[in-house]
């Protein structure tokens, strides 16, 4: 009997012969499908385009950078910030979070709608910066727990499975008298013990008609019911039913252990999460509004929904939702306890209202994505079909043919010839465009067409951008670039002006100092970056960029200094402060640390805002608040230099030398450089107008000043003013002019700049796309009347030469 044979089965799938569609790319299934594609996508795309903008969609930031705060509460013309307590929503350490108490860090947060809004409303938290994607916090969990059941190993919560020494344990809301101790938490790990623990409750709402309604009050959803205004916002129906029903559930309370603590008793959460069923609210205290039925423990709503990890750092989470429609003109007011600190990680908190779509939120990319692949299919389509019609290629032609001989043999040697392979016989596909004159014209023309709405476009948009700028110092003084409501006003007979460099490094402001003045011509909007500009001075010079030591800038122990031929040692006085002389120093000879030409050529001109005039007539002094702030701390000195920069290449040393001299040790840059975070300032003597946030080589100024220059004539940013400033605002620079640049013939200039999307003012990228557009068009208009007028057809034989055989 004959083995079965282990061959398979002769069925087409078994033996891999099922049918497939092979395409034949022809010319015209190409151009079709392309303009198919596009005629199918463009119009999607602008459905789901015009279904995003119906969104109405608000939001306001009331924590971390940048955020609303009592002096500056107007974002838009629909929100407004009122601050109870001292700090308002701003949180900013860590012992300041978790207080739960609104006479210490709670806001109002009042949307004025100016659309009508459509039930139901969705309310989210923004959380911008923060990681729930980060692989450790992610895995950071126990499922097992989670579902309610005691498990044998908490490894998979690692690290956090205990609670610090020393923490207080609650038995209800009204627990006066907490245990203290050391417990296992439950739930553990990473995401459950970060929570979110802000609280918004509905506050207020005004009708349009101007009918105001408080918390208790019974607001009217339709003409037969009505709702207490606190609980308008629903906190059920937030999280997704299958996590409810099989992912999440509390453990049974035969199972729990005195030596845990639960989320109830946690003093981070017990006011967002339910103890027990059916308890009662506390107003303005408790996150619940209503008695809980059955949602409590892990089986609540907000704690089921912050489990589901994001998987980018600025997210949104459901914190409710009204189910009533809100007309346009009602005001509706939140009361928010800030708790959860941001700050630490230089995250931002926001609350959002947003209506939906039927394919969900506001959302105008996957619009515009659709939009643009369309287009560019379209495009593709037309640049293909003309390409069909100018060089024509029949299908299947012979003549693109490569024959291949067989000269294989049983008993021939192995040839040492290369395979026939289009790669080893160089015979790869290349295009080689034949430039026929309407290959030529249309090129030319189609560039052109291309090239000058890009450059209107940018040069619109560069246009678009404030600058103003003054010299203030060095060599034409008298008939320097100055813009339209820039002027320069001498403190002294000189005023900024340094006749040679013994005159440099004074810090005195009485004999070279001055005020540029700025009237603004047009609205400037935040940011407004701050500039110095030096003319005439070659950072770019080899020996000046070569000399600096990068071990002694990163604080490396023994740096080797032989890079900082030119600058390593120093015949001066040290100082120890900004104000004083170190008891009994006298001149001596000191190492520069940091030592190089570029460190200690530092550019120690000084600028203070010294007053603002409003479009009002109305004057604030340098320590006038205006929006909330000090006139003279409206410009910020940090975000100024690269985060690379900041974080890896400059280090303060760990130990200070009496035989180094410091940046804050030394005569030209002690009332430039702080010497130790928090230094006070001393107006209009030192640099930095608040508490020194960085020392030494970790100053900005410092760092933007060694990231050298490319050109002789060039600008470095000073700081950054975060406030819109209107027309007609006329502000005011005190200057302290300390750099000479007269020996070189230098200039010295104050810029202040708005910004574009991409970048300062520069028109040069704009002016170059139009002037290139523009030769191309004439040059497709010159051949194409060249051919015209002249035509010649390709490949006649006529203009040949031949060549007679010798």
């Amino acid at each position: 009997m004959d083995e079965k044979s282990r061959r398979p089965e002769d069925t087409p799938f078994k033996q891999q012969k099922l049918k497939a569609w092979q395409p034949i790319l022809t010319p015209n299934w190409v151009i079709g499908t392309f303009f198919v594609v596009g005629l199918i996508f463009i119009p999607i795309g602008i459905i789901l385009r015009v279904e995003s903008d119906r969104v109405v969609e608000y939001s306001i930031q009331y924590d971390g950078a940048g955020a609303l705060t009592a002096a500056n509460g107007t974002q838009g013309q629909y929100t407004v910030v009122n601050a109870h307590g001292s700090t308002g929503c701003q949180l900013g350490k860590e012992s300041d979070g978790n207080k739960f108490n609104l006479s210490q860090h709670s806001c109002l947060l009042r949307f004025t709608l100016d659309q009508d809004m459509k039930a139901p409303i969705y309310v989210y938290y923004q959380l911008d910066n923060f990681y729930q994607n980060h692989r450790r916090y992610v895995a950071s969990r126990s499922d097992e727990q989670l579902r309610g059941t005691q498990p044998s190993s908490l490894s998979d919560c690692d690290p956090l499975i205990h609670t610090p020494k020393n923490t207080l344990k609650y038995d209800s809301i009204s627990n006066t008298a907490p245990e203290n101790g050391t417990w296992q938490l439950n739930p553990c790990g990473l995401i459950a013990n970060s929570m979110f623990n802000d609280i918004f409750w509905v506050n207020s709402i005004t009708s349009p008609s101007g009918q105001w309604y408080g918390q208790v009050a019974s607001y009217p959803t339709s003409s037969s019911s009505s709702v207490e205004v606190v609980n308008l916002m629903v906190q059920t129906g937030i999280a997704w039913q299958s996590d409810i029903d099989a992912k999440f559930d509390n453990i049974p309370a035969a199972q729990r252990l005195n030596t845990e603590m639960y989320l109830w008793q946690n003093p981070n959460y017990r006011y967002i999460i339910p103890a027990a069923v059916g308890q009662a609210r506390v107003l303005n205290e408790t996150a619940w509004t209503t008695p809980q039925s059955t949602a409590y423990g892990v089986k609540s709503e907000h704690f089921i929904v912050w489990m589901r990890t994001a998987g980018l750092p600025n997210f949104r989470k459901l914190y409710g939702h009204i189910d009533s429609d809100l007309p346009k003109g009602t005001t509706l007011e939140f009361l928010v306890s800030s708790n959860f600190v941001v700050n630490s990680f230089e995250g931002k908190k926001s609350l959002v209202l947003s209506t939906t779509s039927w394919f969900g939120g506001r959302n105008p990319f996957l619009g515009i994505a659709y939009i643009t692949v369309g287009s560019l299919c379209m495009v593709l389509s037309i640049l293909f079909f003309a390409k069909h019609k100018l060089s024509p290629r029949k299908l299947g032609d012979t003549r693109y043919l490569v024959w291949k001989n067989n000269h294989n043999s049983a008993d021939a040697e192995p040839s040492k010839r290369p395979d026939d392979t289009p790669f080893k016989q160089q015979r790869l596909k290349a295009w080689q465009p034949i430039l026929t004159p309407n290959w030529v014209i249309g090129t030319f023309f189609l560039v052109g067409l291309i090239f000058i709405p890009i450059g209107v476009f940018l040069f619109e948009e560069n246009q678009n951008i404030t600058e103003m700028a003054i010299q203030y110092d060095g060599v034409n003084l008298a008939s320097g670039a100055q813009s339209d409501g820039a002027a320069l006003q001498n403190i002294s007979s000189t005023g900024c002006y340094l006749k040679s460099a013994s005159e440099g490094n004074m810090f005195n402001i009485s004999e070279h100092g001055c005020i540029v003045q700025f009237t603004l011509q047009s609205d400037m909007k935040a940011p407004i970056m701050v500039y110095y500009q030096l003319d005439n001075f070659y950072q770019n010079h080899r020996r000046y960029v070569s000399s600096r030591s990068d071990a002694q800038l990163r604080g490396d122990a023994d740096p080797n200094l032989s890079t900082c031929s030119g600058a390593t040692m120093s015949t001066t006085v040290k100082y120890n402060s900004t104000a004083e002389l170190a008891p009994g120093t006298a001149t001596a000879s000191y190492k520069l640390n940091p030592c190089g030409l570029i460190a200690n050529s530092l550019f120690n001109d000084l600028f203070w805002i010294n007053s603002l005039t409003t479009p009002d007539g109305t004057y604030l002094g340098q320590t006038d608040a205006y929006k909330g702030k000090e006139v003279v701390n409206l410009m910020s000195q940090s975000g100024l230099a690269w985060k690379s920069d900041i974080e890896s290449k400059f280090k303060n040393p760990s130990s200070v030398a009496d035989t180094d001299l410091m940046l804050w040790q030394n005569s030209k840059y002690r009332n430039v450089i702080p010497a130790y975070k928090g230094q006070e300032r001393i107006l209009n003597v030192t640099g930095w107008t608040e508490p020194a946030p960085l020392y030494g080589v970790e100053t900005e100024r410092f760092i933007v000043w060694m990231r050298t220059a490319g050109l002789p004539n060039f600008r470095k940013l000073y700081g950054r003013i975060e406030t819109d400033l209107p027309k007609g605002t006329v502000l005011r620079f005190l200057v302290s002019s300390n750099f000479p640049v007269t020996p070189f013939e230098g200039k010295k200039s104050l810029v202040i700049s708005t910004l574009s999307w991409y970048g300062g003012r520069n028109p040069f990228l704009g002016v170059a796309y139009m002037v290139i557009g523009s030769i191309c068009i004439v040059l497709s208009l010159i051949f194409f009347a060249k051919h015209k007028m002249t035509p010649r057809k390709l490949g006649d034989t006529n203009y040949l030469v031949w060549k007679a055989k010798n």
